[in-house]
């Protein structure tokens, strides 16, 4: 059932004297342990993670003995984890990984799209390209699922079938790191054809948490910490330029990874401390969660005066008029101060 409880205000847009608009959701800090450090809104209600869980989903790819069997690098394993902006450094990885696996871009489940970043996007149209399905930022989580049927003898054709054995696989993960049965996670389609899984917020949180920590994780440990060490190495492959994903790694470094999902989520991995943030909007502003996201890491003293100045962007987001002047301003809700 969906949650009754009205969940606060986390950001503001303050444009000229009053604000305009505001953005309700939920929040946590929880660490390894499932000890909550902070929470805000209700973290029971049932959400989905969109494209925020393909961290946990790239378990599979190494667990099933793909990631070794057919010599993968760090970098394909980073863009099982993207959603990436369709940039050249994206594409041409995602179709070298294709070949080396014997695919092509017609075994991809996803659908055609152009490149999400705005200056890719209009040097791909200036030169007449078409969208394809490598373009499309989930292409790399698709070339994990290939890569997993390939070296387990199934049907390409499959690998997204909830009850097939690349999603069953997938499935196992997510539920043993949330503590809960596979009967416990809802699942939908996601925008690029794959399932996607619902379950309450705190649980999803909890699995998050775990991956920071091997000694948490169980038997996911060592694939977890190789996953987050690969994102850490590759932080542009993740999303791309102008991604708060991308750049917060590199604006803080490797200890600092962020992964996005549509429809306003957003997990933050804390890896020395062994701890997440976990953010989720609940009308779905993609603008809003990277500033919940910068305001906590600001309130727990994890971002430096150099790395809050790179990130001012998506601390403070501008709101700009047509000409590109500042007229208003994207910004936390005193709560996260």
């Amino acid at each position: 059932m969906p949650s009754t409880n009205v969940n606060p205000v986390l950001v503001e847009l303050e444009h000229g004297d009053g604000i305009e608009s505001r953005h309700r959701g939920i929040a946590i800090i929880i660490d390894a342990d499932g000890t909550v450090q902070e929470s805000w809104g209700d973290t029971s209600q049932i959400v989905c993670l969109r494209s925020a869980i393909k961290p946990i989903q790239a378990l599979a790819l190494i667990e099933s003995g793909a990631f070794e069997a057919l010599g993968l690098s760090d970098e394909q394993l980073t863009l099982a984890c993207a959603s990436h902006n369709g940039e050249p450094m994206h594409v041409e990885r995602v179709h070298a990984w294709l070949a080396r696996i014997g695919c092509d871009e017609s075994d991809l489940a996803c659908g055609p799209h152009g490149p999400s970043h705005r200056r890719s996007a209009e040097e791909f149209q200036s030169a007449g390209k078409i969208a394809t399905r490598a373009t499309n930022g989930c292409s790399g989580k698709h070339a994990g699922f290939l890569s997993i049927a390939r070296h387990l003898g199934s049907p390409t054709s499959e690998c997204c079938a909830l009850e097939g054995p690349v999603q069953q696989r997938v499935l196992s993960s997510v539920a043993e790191l949330a503590d809960l049965d596979l009967g416990g996670l809802g699942s939908n389609l996601d925008f690029c054809n794959a399932p996607n899984l619902f379950a309450p917020f705190d649980r999803f949180a909890l699995a998050f948490a775990r991956m920071t920590d091997a000694s948490k994780a169980g038997r996911h440990g060592p694939a977890a910490e190789k996953i987050l060490d690969a994102i850490g190495r590759h932080p542009a492959l993740l999303g791309g330029s102008d991604r708060f994903c991308s750049d917060l790694t590199l604006a803080a470094g490797p200890n600092l990874i962020a992964k996005s999902g549509a429809e306003g989520v957003y997990v933050v991995f804390l890896r020395r401390e062994r701890r997440v943030i976990l953010v989720k909007i609940d009308d779905g502003a993609d603008r809003a969660a990277p500033v919940v996201c910068c305001a906590l890491l600001e309130r727990i003293g994890r971002l430096r005066p150099t790395a809050r100045k790179m990130l001012r962007q998506y601390r403070y987001a501008p709101f700009l008029s047509s000409t590109g002047e500042t007229i208003g301003v994207l910004k936390p809700n005193a709560r996260l101060a």
